[in-house]
This record gives structure tokens, C-alpha cells and sequence, in this order.
């Protein structure tokens, strides 16, 4: 049996603090692409930075989700065995513990991203495919560096007013 790789998602997420406009990146990596890919959302008026970052991890892990169940092979149990969330919020993923294992909360009540968040880490974790999320510093690699970017790109769309779908829909039009 061929050894399974790992999926590398580096997430970041950007708010602008005198409007509040917000974005979060995904860039991805690992055993199974060569080259980093990635995708930014915007995600227009947030209250935190830490709630972008929490919805970069909904996207990060709702992508490794599909591309489980859209690229395993019927008789392979999985197409990865983990998959490894890289942040630079050291709160989002205190909150993720505490909900997973009753370790320490960074917060007294944890958001409903991050109720969000431990489902989908549920979901991965019943089809066999390992989590975890990883505090990583500030640009000490070129995940993070290429995710802060595309989350800054993000953040500076919603400050245009641009919604997710205006935004996608725009990148798809300059694309052709």
C-alpha cells in the first residue's frame, strides 16, 4: 500500500481596524501538490480578526472534505491521513482544544465558527483522516507569507464592498 501523504493548509485572515472589512486565505501544499495553491474570501464587515481566521479554517477544512470525497477511490479507506492546519492565531486553535478535549478555552463561551470548526474536524476524523491545528509564527514560511497576502487581497475587496460572490464572479470574468 502506497504511503498516504499529508494535505498542508496554511490559513490567515485580514481586517482592516477602522472599517472592520474583513478576508481570509487558504493556501495548500504538501505531499500532494508540487506547488502551493490557494483561494481568498471576502468576507465584508467582521468584529475580529480571530472570527476571519475561524472562517479560513471552515474553507480550509470544508476543501480537504471534498477533495476526500470527491478524489478517494472506492476501495482506498482515504486519500490522506491528516490533514495539518498551519495558523498564526494561537487563540482560534485554543478554542478548538477546548471543544475537542476539554483543554483550556482562550475565550468564556466559544463562537459558532468554532462550533463550526469541531464539526467538520468530526466529520474528517470519522472517515479515518487525522487532524491538527498548528500555531505557526508570522511569516516564517512561504505558506504563511503567500496566505497573509491573499488574505490581505481578501480584506482590501471587502472594504470595496464587494460581497463573496461579486468578488468570485469578477476574478472569473478577468480570468477568461
Amino acid at each position: 500500500m502506497p504511503i498516504k501523504p499529508d494535505l498542508l493548509i496554511w490559513t490567515d485572515a485580514s481586517r482592516h481596524n477602522g472599517t472592520g472589512a474583513s478576508g481570509c486565505a487558504v493556501v495548500f501544499g504538501g505531499g500532494l501538490w508540487e506547488d502551493f495553491g490557494g483561494f481568498a474570501v471576502s468576507l465584508g464587515m467582521l468584529s475580529s480578526a480571530d472570527v476571519a481566521e475561524g472562517y479560513g479554517h471552515i474553507y480550509a477544512l470544508r476543501f480537504a472534505l471534498w477533495l476526500h470525497e470527491t478524489y478517494c477511490l472506492p476501495r482506498e479507506k482515504r486519500l490522506f491521513n491528516k490533514v495539518v492546519i498551519v495558523t498564526d492565531s494561537q487563540h482560534n486553535s485554543r478554542d478548538y482544544d477546548y471543544l475537542r478535549y476539554g483543554a483550556e478555552s482562550a475565550s468564556a463561551t466559544p463562537s459558532d465558527t468554532t462550533k463550526v470548526v469541531v464539526d467538520l474536524i468530526k466529520q474528517l476524523e470519522k472517515k479515518s483522516v487525522g487532524v491538527e491545528i498548528t500555531w505557526e509564527r508570522r511569516n516564517s514560511s512561504l505558506g504563511n507569507i503567500e496566505a497573509d497576502r491573499l488574505a490581505g487581497v481578501a480584506s482590501c475587496k471587502a472594504g470595496q464592498g464587494y460581497g463573496v460572490q461579486q468578488w468570485v464572479e469578477e476574478m472569473a470574468v478577468k480570468q477568461k
